[in-house]
This record gives structure tokens, C-alpha cells and sequence, in this order.
């Protein structure tokens, strides 16, 4: 509706150059709780297939139950168990990123295929990260102490994990320039 207002009151050219700042405003509307239920739910469903595919490689039994894990050394009789939240799902990243991404492609002139593919690899940096924070915790949980892990780093993991994610879209931007020009030297 803003969109098309500006469209009425002020020439073409201008709401032309408005139209980006406008449709940005869009990532200030909280998602409806439906839509982020919709979301959350792959994202944890995938991160827990790649958590427990990874466990066994550090000597970690693990049993899945929906998105519950219940893990322990091999060989012990200790067994924590890891409940995978909905918060725990990248979405506040995934948005977050996306934001940064149509901001850094808008402000850097990139292409359409630029943008696109470059807003295309933010889900599975998000899942990479997302993977890597629920692996790690889990093994700060068997190998430190449960009581760090809960406390300290699953809640300073999240902007780790956020500013993982936000260098590999950077490095996924400067790649992508990089195969447009090759000939290009970068200074």
C-alpha cells in the first residue's frame, strides 16, 4: 500500500528509488506465529538429521525422539538429554541474514543472479551454523559439563553462530564476484 502511494503522489522516478526502503520495512512485521511454526519446524527437524549423523563420528550413542536427543559416551551410563526448541531453529538468524542480504546486494549494486543465488545460500549457512551450535553444545555437554554448556555457551553460541553465518554470506558475496570477473584483479 505505502508502495502504491508513492507511486500516486510523487513522480516515477522517485517512488522508483523509494521502492527498496519501502519493501525493507517488511522485515519489521513480525512473522505470524502460524508462519514461523512453518519454518522453525524443518529447520530443527533438519539440524537434529544432521546432529545425530554427526554424533557417532565423536563417540557419542545417540537416540532421537522427535526432537529430542538422548545422548552419552559410548560405554557410560550417563545420559543427558537435549531437548531442540523451536527457538533453537536459526529462524531469528534466517531473518536476520536475509535482511543483511537484500541490504548488501541493494547498497552494492549486485546483479539479479547475484542477489538471488547469494539470498539462496543463507538457509544453508543458517543449517551449518544452526548444526554447528547443536554439535557443539552437545559435546561441551558430554565432554566439559552439562552445567557449562546449558548456561554459558548454548546462550553465547547464538552470536556465534550468527557471526558465522554473516562471514560465510560475505564470503559467499565475494566469490560470487569473483566467478563474475575473473580477470579482474581484486585490490
Amino acid at each position: 500500500m505505502l508502495l502504491g502511494l508513492t507511486y500516486i503522489y510523487f513522480d516515477r522516478a522517485s517512488a522508483r528509488r523509494l521502492r527498496f526502503p519501502i519493501l525493507m520495512l517488511a522485515f519489521v512485521i513480525p512473522l505470524p506465529s502460524a508462519a514461523i511454526d512453518a519454518i522453525s519446524e524443518p529447520l530443527v527437524t533438519t539440524t537434529a538429521d544432521f546432529v545425530t549423523d554427526l554424533l557417532p563420528w565423536f563417540n557419542i550413542d545417540v537416540l532421537r525422539e522427535g526432537q529430542l536427543l538422548t545422548v552419552n559416551r559410548n560405554g557410560e551410563n550417563v545420559f543427558h538429554q537435549v531437548i531442540m526448541a523451536r527457538e533453537c531453529s536459526g529462524i531469528r538468524s534466517l531473518v536476520a541474514l536475509l535482511a543483511l542480504g537484500c541490504l548488501l546486494t541493494y547498497v552494492m549494486g549486485r546483479s539479479k543472479v547475484h542477489s538471488q543465488v547469494l539470498l539462496l545460500s543463507i538457509l544453508p549457512l543458517v543449517l551449518l551454523g544452526n548444526t554447528l551450535r547443536v554439535l557443539s553444545t552437545v559435546l561441551m555437554i558430554i565432554y566439559v559439563s552439562p552445567e557449562t554448556a546449558e548456561n554459558y555457551f548454548h546462550w553465547s553460541s547464538g552470536l556465534l553462530l550468527f557471526a558465522f553465518t554473516l562471514i560465510g554470506l560475505l564470503i559467499n558475496d565475494t566469490l560470487l564476484m569473483r566467478m563474475r570477473s575473473p580477470g579482474r584483479q581484486v585490490s
